[in-house]
This record gives structure tokens, sequence and C-alpha cells, in this order.
């Protein structure tokens, strides 16, 4: 796979793909308008609420008109995500009106999926099928991505989590496999699978802070894109900050190019 195939494959996987996890989400909604992804998952804000510009665009006022139509007042506001330092005329705009950059994330791409190694002894991984289950996923999203990190943490509430989280019946989608992971019977890592045609999106990796530095997070997502393969998809995406960064390269991952996140400056 070429270089700038690799980075068409990122931004279908992570941003302008149409993702099966929207489909379970009573709140989430998108549209593609003039060449510019529209994802809104509800009145989460900009931590979730996207605008996707990684192609021909119009100028930032159209852009935002779009989305001032699209997200309403109750969404907590949106960001404009492009692929960083492309030369798009947007980024430029965006820096000229004060726009502030609150996520710049390395979008990682595996151009083929390998056979996946032997999973860590002790730990148990399971599809969640339940609202049991479910309740055990949220319970490591919250304790995993909200405590402190190198990823510098996460802006959402647990219940802005509960909102956004994927639903039972996600789960049951046969595009999507959520992972968790157990060791002695204790929930402790998770790792979300979701298909893109061809493409094993990976989202959700995480481990709770008592339980990490065991390659349980590397093992998950092993896990993920053996699931991916199974589903018929050929390569893999992601995104990865800090200490993930190096997990996800020693697997193999390619660095292709980085997700930048604009939002408005406080007033």
């Amino acid at each position: 796979m070429r270089h700038q195939e690799m980075i068409a494959t990122a931004h279908k996987g992570l941003l302008i793909g149409p993702s099966p996890l929207l489909h379970h989400s009573p709140a989430a909604r998108r549209a593609v308008l003039e060449g510019v992804v529209l994802t809104c998952w509800g009145p989460v804000g900009a931590a979730l609420n996207k605008v996707a510009v990684v192609g021909p665009s119009p100028c930032l006022g159209r852009v935002l008109e779009l989305a001032a139509d699209f997200f309403g007042a109750d969404s907590g506001g949106f960001g404009i995500v492009v692929e960083a330092d492309a030369g798009q005329a947007i980024e430029a705009e965006l820096r000229a009106a004060g726009w502030k950059v609150f996520e710049d994330e390395p979008a990682l791409v595996l151009s083929v999926i390998p056979p996946a190694p032997p999973m860590p002894a002790g730990l148990e991984v399971k599809r969640i099928r339940n609202a049991d289950d479910r309740r055990d996923l949220l319970r490591v999203l919250v304790d995993g991505f909200g405590a402190p990190t190198a990823e510098g943490g996460t802006e959402l509430s647990p219940e802005a989590f509960d909102s956004a989280a994927p639903s039972t019946a996600c789960a049951l989608d046969p595009e999507v496999a959520l992972l968790l992971g157990y060791v002695g019977g204790k929930p402790v890592a998770s790792a979300m699978l979701f298909r893109v045609g061809r493409i094993a999106g990976i989202t959700g990796v995480t481990t709770i802070p008592a339980y990490r530095r065991r390659g349980l997070a590397t093992a998950l997502t092993w896990e993920a894109l053996r699931a991916g393969a199974a589903l018929g998809c050929t390569c893999a995406t992601l995104a990865a900050l800090g200490a993930s960064y190096d997990l996800y390269r020693k697997m193999g991952f390619i660095h292709v190019c980085n997700h930048r996140a604009y939002r408005r400056a406080d007033p």
C-alpha cells in the first residue's frame, strides 16, 4: 500500500467513513455536505462532535454555516478536523481566525493484518453480549480513559460516556466487536472493532491503571484485529497518543499523518 493510499485509509476509517457505531446511538447523526463530513454524537461538545475537512472544501465561513445548521444549539459545540500541515486552505483560515488546536492525533495504519500472537497468560477476552457486559465496559472506559495517563485523560463525564458508549444492540452488530479483557474475573481492559468497508477501525483501547504495563492493551488490540480479519478486513487504522503510540508502532502500525482538531477560542 502506497503512502497516499494509507493516508486515504486513515481518513476513511477514522473520520469520513460511515462507522456502524453511529447506527446504534439514538442521538448520533452524520451528513456529507459540500465535501465536508459532519458527525454529531449528541450534547457532548467538541470532544466527540466533529467536522472533518480532509479534501476539497468550501471556505471556513461556509463550513461554519453548514456546521451551525447541522449541530444546532444543543450539541455543546464542535471541532473542525483537518489533515495536519497538508496545505489545506481551511487550516490557514482557522489559525487566522484564532481557533485553537485541542487534539493533534497521529493516525496509524496497518497495511496488512498479520496473524495474532498468543494472548498473555491469565487474560480472558470476551465479546460484549448483554447489559451486564456493557456495564463492565463502561467501568473500564471511565477508569481507563478518565484516570491521568500519558494520553491526557478525557473531557467526558461518566454520564457522557454512558450516552456515547456503544449500546448492547451495537455489540450484537455483525460489523462491530466490543471486547473486554478479564484477569481473575475482573474486567480490566477493552478494545472496539468497527468495520468500514475492508478497513478495521480500532478504538476504545484502554487498561485500568492498576493493570497497566502487562501487555493487556496490546493483546486486546490483537484480538480486535483478529475480529476484523474474520469480517474480511484487509488493513486497519487507529489514532494514538502518548505511550500507546509506541505500542502500536511495535505491532507494525505506520504513522501516516496527523488529524488535527480545532475549536473556537474561549471569548
